[in-house]
Parts: structure tokens; C-alpha cells; sequence
């Protein structure tokens, strides 16, 4: 029984250390936006970081993807 709750706490600790690290780095992220917010537009910088993430995922050319991209723009409507 001492064994098992040894490694109990021994896994909440160290849970609990990465929750308190994410949380850190959460509100660094924060404050970079914050930072940049002024001479930067933020939004459009994260898109296109979403959009180059995702083109590294997929296995086609840019040229394909721009051709998928332009079909589903003309079928948006808002």
C-alpha cells in the first residue's frame, strides 16, 4: 500500500508540475500577442501559421491545395 501511494504521489506531482508549466506558457503566449498586437495583426500572423501547419500535414502541392481552397471560397456564403 506504501508503494502505490508513493507512486500516486509521485504521478500527481509531477501532473500537477505540467499543468503549472502549460498554464505558464499559456500566459506567455498572451503576452506575446499582447506585445506584437500594435505592429503586428496578430489574427492573420496565426492563420497563416494554421495554414502552413496544415499544408506540412497534407501530402499535395500548394497549387492543389489553392485550387481546393478557391472551389470552397466560391461556395461560402455568410
Amino acid at each position: 500500500m506504501d508503494e502505490t501511494k508513493t507512486i500516486f504521489e509521485e504521478f500527481v506531482g509531477r501532473l500537477f508540475a505540467i499543468e503549472r508549466e502549460q498554464k505558464l506558457l499559456s500566459e506567455d503566449r498572451k503576452d506575446l500577442v499582447a506585445e506584437f498586437k500594435d505592429r503586428l495583426e496578430v489574427k492573420e500572423v496565426m492563420a497563416a501559421i494554421r495554414i502552413a501547419k496544415i499544408k506540412v500535414k497534407i501530402n499535395s502541392s500548394d497549387e492543389e491545395i489553392d485550387n481546393m481552397v478557391n472551389v470552397v471560397k466560391k461556395n461560402i456564403t455568410f
